[in-house]
């Protein structure tokens, strides 16, 4: 079973659950198949790299990027895959000034550090909004009030119905980097744009993600 951990940021108890690593078992549930799942609670929230990317304001994403940045990703944010070639973001003000990055999805041809403006690539840009949109989703409870976690969502219909969406972040991760891929650049890009328009501001669901009894937020909670 999985449990909570918790430490304390700035007066808040924060607790965070780590998504399990999915990558090995992608062909665990055959493309098209239909997902085991249920309607999901609009609770459930996901933000845009226009969101991510905004100045500070209010209670706005930018505000919960810059409070919890550090705590989320002490060791920067990483996407690409090891084997090939990654993109990390090393503070909240470098999330900012990536994002959001336009241009053409494609794979990276080289690493990059703390890029800004200088790196165009809208692949690059939506997959560093979900890996946000998740692991903070862990670690604040409250993010999005739903009781299942975003990573364990599934795809609803298409051709990869039945996938998680940390699944599918594992694979689009590795057509970023450049490595073997269950998905092309293009896949990746659409499945993950999609995904984060999907609960934007926790206020819509355009039914692209399908909830599953896998594991809530209040699995075996440990304070």
């Amino acid at each position: 079973m999985k449990k909570f951990n918790y430490l304390f940021v700035a007066g808040f108890t924060v607790f965070f659950l780590a998504c399990e690593d999915n990558s090995e078992s992608f062909d665990n549930i055959a493309l098209g198949e239909d997902p085991p799942g249920v309607e999901c609670e609009i609770d459930h929230r996901t933000q845009t790299p226009g969101g991510w990317g905004a100045p500070a304001a209010g209670n706005n994403p930018g505000t919960i990027r810059d409070a919890y940045f550090d705590a989320v990703f002490p060791n920067g944010l990483t996407v690409g895959c090891a084997a090939g070639y990654s993109l990390t973001l090393t503070s909240a003000a470098e999330v900012e000034a990536f994002l959001p990055s336009g241009g053409k999805p494609e794979a990276l041809d080289q690493d990059y550090l703390d890029p800004g403006i200088s790196l165009k690539n809208s692949l690059a840009s939506h997959i560093v909004a979900l890996k946000l949109s998740s692991e903070i989703d862990h670690y604040l409870p409250d993010f999005g009030g739903a009781e299942y976690l975003l990573c364990d969502l599934r795809i609803c219909d298409g051709d990869f119905a039945g996938k998680k969406v940390q699944q599918i972040l594992n694979q689009a991760n590795k057509a970023l980097g450049g490595c073997s891929s269950n998905t092309t650049v293009e896949e990746a890009y659409d499945i993950i744009s999609s995904i984060n328009e999907n609960f934007v501001d926790g206020e819509i669901d355009n039914g692209y993600l399908c909830c599953t009894k896998d594991v809530t937020k209040d699995d075996d909670q440990e304070i």
